[in-house]
């Protein structure tokens, strides 16, 4: 076959052989979808190995469509983010709008679904974290960008082994124009209706983020069992009454929870992804262990007896004095008394609980306040490390470099727990997050002070002839090191 002859063919009919758009060799379907398919294909400008994802294949869609296409892809290369595929050329062809993406030989996820072994539980946390991290970053666009298409295909796998998401942006206008202009209607993709939440069968279907995490719920089920969990109707099946299949695969109860919290029923019951990719962090740094509020719990009374500087309420009749900082012992005992009292509530309901799931399918659902009490323990763990240097850089020992990273690293880990606030039904531990957040900001107004007086106290001796000398640099280290913290937290430097 010519190439003229294929490049005529092709207006007609994708297929293997032929040319698109006068320039890509299409050498290897990769997937196809109701909207696209997506072709292995050589450029023969550069003779390099492309992905190219053809919308509308062989059919085109109007003027209007081309151009809402041209805008919402607009935006779409202005996306950049490490778990984002990002298309390198955007352009239309015969009314076809196309997209030229890197070839990912490592394929999707889709691969773990069709193979004899399941995917190890580490990974399936590592793909977690992945993809909610890309969502987090289309989630918190101004406008919030909303994915709507979130299934085993459209998570590739980099070089790296890396879990990118692709094939987001396209708006329901754009996929009703493409639909629109199909000739043949049961070329529908019902596989996608699959991975579509229940609200999006409602009377406002309108694509949410909570969808985009329903949609990673059900991607995930589908790799740990091998079946979607509602069969092809998808969420529609779960909102006229079906309960949640329960997971019988061999795979931590964490990671189950997570994912029949993700396909709640009630969006509001499912993390946010930010919430879901934290969370996900958390076990990867773990090294996946299981984890539970009792054992946070009971991990952070570990971390006070190590050492740990615990956090709680002041219940001496300050109540209002939040910026008071609190001595060691205090502290250690407002965290005894605070998480004894949630302890006990685990203990005393275990038996009921398992005597509730051996009588129902329903699954239990991951408890926010565990999330929230991973970062509350490890900032506590740090702000721990940083008073031990600050007292030591206060009794006039040269000042460690860890002492503003190891505060600043608390810094963090409080706020990465206070963004469970509307999530955790337990007063308390709002209660001791709060309290962190207060004493880790008196930490990092001090820690300021320090370096600042510390710069100041060497200037003094600094000789004309020593402007670029070593001294210098110590100096300028420790202004760099103060301006950091002013820079990056929300202290007081007046106080």
């Amino acid at each position: 076959m010519t190439t003229a002859y294929r490049w005529v063919y092709c207006i007609h009919m994708i297929e293997k052989g032929c040319f698109f758009a006068e320039r890509y060799e299409l050498t290897k379907q990769l997937g196809r979808g109701g909207f696209s398919e997506v072709w292995l294909a050589k450029d023969k400008l550069t003779d390099v190995q492309v992905a190219i994802k053809i919308y509308a294949p062989g059919v085109g869609i109007d003027d209007d469509g081309i151009s809402s296409f041209t805008k919402e892809f607009a935006l779409v290369f202005e996306m950049n983010h490490s778990n984002i595929l990002h298309p390198t050329h955007y352009d239309c062809y015969q009314r076809m709008p196309y997209l030229i993406l890197p070839y990912c030989k490592n394929g999707s996820a889709f691969k773990f679904v069709t193979s004899n072994t399941r995917l190890p539980e580490d990974e399936c946390w590592k793909l977690i974290r992945d993809v909610a991290e890309g969502l987090a970053y289309l989630h918190e666009k101004t406008p919030p960008i909303i994915h709507q298409d979130i299934k085993p295909d459209n998570i590739l796998i980099s070089d790296e082994n890396r879990y990118m998401i692709t094939d987001f942006g396209i708006s329901t206008r754009i996929r009703s124009t493409i639909n629109r202009n199909k000739k043949n209607k049961e070329d529908e993709d019902a596989g996608t209706l699959a991975y579509m939440g229940p609200e999006r069968f409602s009377s406002n279907p309108a694509p949410i983020m909570a969808s985009d995490i329903w949609s990673l719920g059900a991607t995930l089920y589908e790799i740990l069992t091998g079946d979607v969990p509602f069969g092809n109707s998808g969420g529609l099946v779960q909102k006229n009454g079906a309960e949640i299949p329960i997971i019988t695969q061999n795979y931590s109860e964490d990671l189950k929870n997570t994912i029949y919290t993700c396909i709640s029923l009630d969006t509001w019951n499912r993390p946010t992804s930010r919430q879901l990719a934290d969370f996900a962090s958390s076990h990867i740094i773990s090294n996946s262990a299981p984890i539970n509020l009792s054992n946070s719990l009971n991990n952070s009374l570990g971390s006070s007896k190590a050492g740990a500087t615990g956090k709680g309420n002041n219940n001496g009749g300050n109540e209002h004095n939040t910026n008071r900082k609190f001595s060691k012992k205090t502290k250690i005992g407002i965290v005894i008394a605070a998480l004894l009292a949630l302890i006990i509530a685990p203990i005393f309901l275990h038996e009921r609980t398992h005597d509730i799931e051996t009588k129902t399918t329903q699954p239990v659902t991951t408890s926010f306040e565990e999330m929230a009490m991973i970062y509350y323990n490890k900032g506590a763990e740090q702000e721990a490390i940083g008073d031990q240097l600050k007292l030591s850089a206060i009794s006039g020992a040269e000042i460690d470099s860890l002492l503003d990273i190891s505060y600043l690293n608390a810094f963090d880990y409080y706020n990465r727990a206070l963004k469970y606030k509307d999530s955790i039904k337990d007063p308390s531990i709002v209660n001791m997050i709060n309290s962190g957040i207060d004493s880790i900001n008196t930490d990092l107004t001090e820690t300021y002070h320090i370096l600042i007086k510390k710069a100041s106290d060497i200037k003094k001796f600094l000789l004309p002839g020593m402007r670029d000398s070593t001294v210098v640099k110590i100096i300028e280290n420790l202004e760099e090191k103060a301006e950091n913290i002013k820079n990056t937290t929300n202290i007081d430097i007046n106080k």
